[in-house]
């Protein structure tokens, strides 16, 4: 008889390794959980503990993933860590689920479309002033070099380029206030909606893991800041899209969708259903299962 396979190396932290006593990694997390999938062996794990490692690298602000503990939200791992939870819900036998609800309070997260809209805004406009101040710091250095070599003609043209740079840096920090205003505001309404109790309002105290609201702040991520206005997905703004990054974000976008059922955006921003163990589309997953069954 064959024994069976030794459990993936679940590290301290909940998340999984590339080997024992690594750090846990989304990437490496999501191949061991879909491997035990395929197994039927997902008991081999410390199911809790993997949750709710996934669900606190969900950045509370951008909604992303990181890949792993004190790093930085990366679009991939929107399908990667985003893939862990489905997996779970999907495969996982129930009696080595979480027992225990988790009832933590997300006040960032729990927030209506409209919320989640405006912070998109927020993080768009905090990028663009970010340049914008780069090239201002610039300007205002080429101005001090030709003030210092006493080049008039420079000089002038250089103090008009400062001054450009400074009233565009100007216009974003007002419009990244009124848009931080925007967020403040919509969130308080949010609040008082739960605290009165009024239809449509995001249910207090509601699981984390279960949460539509989490899958919603993926999305706009996706959306707002990993989508290249001329195409093509990418890690974080700043980053230039790529054929890897393109794939698992809308990887990540598809899973997400399918398992909270929301589609931000509307309809039209609907993708096709995958497999959560193989990450292809389950209907061509279907027809290559058909044809070599009939082999």
């Amino acid at each position: 008889m064959i024994p069976p396979p030794p459990p993936p190396p679940q590290s301290y932290e909940g998340g999984i390794g590339g080997e024992p006593g690594n750090e846990a990694h989304g990437g490496y997390t999501y191949c061991g959980l879909a491997a035990l999938c395929l197994l039927d062996r997902c008991q081999a794990l410390d199911i809790p503990s993997l949750e709710s490692w996934v669900a606190a690298l969900q950045a509370p602000f951008e909604g992303g993933y990181a890949g792993r503990t004190n790093k930085l939200v990366d679009g991939c791992y929107s399908f990667w860590q985003g893939a862990v939870l489905p997996l779970l819900d999907r495969y996982a036998p129930s009696n080595a689920r979480a027992t225990e609800t988790r009832t933590e309070q997300r006040p960032d997260q729990d927030l209506s479309p409209e919320t989640l809209a405006a912070r998109a805004l927020v993080h768009s406009l905090a990028v663009r002033l970010e340049a914008a101040e780069k090239l201002e710091a610039e300007a205002e250095a080429a101005y001090s070099s030709a003030v210092h070599a006493q080049n008039d003609a420079a000089v002038s043209n250089l103090q008009h380029a400062a001054r450009t740079a400074q009233h565009a840096s100007q216009r974003l920090r007002e419009g990244l206030d009124r848009a931080r205003s925007q967020v403040a505001a919509v969130a308080h309404g949010a609040a008082a909606l739960v605290a009165t109790g009024l239809p449509g309002a995001p249910a207090a105290g509601r699981d984390v893991a279960q949460s539509s609201v989490g899958a919603q702040s993926l999305q706009v991520w996706l959306l707002a800041a990993c989508q290249e206005l001329r195409g093509g997905m990418r890690d974080k703004p700043g980053k230039a899209p790529d054929y890897y990054h393109t794939c698992y974000c809308l990887a990540g976008l598809a899973v997400s969708q399918a398992w909270s059922g929301v589609v931000v955006g509307g309809p039209c921003n609907a993708l096709p259903t995958v497999d959560l163990r193989c990450n292809v589309r389950a209907d061509a997953l279907a027809d290559a299962r058909a044809w070599f069954s009939g082999r």
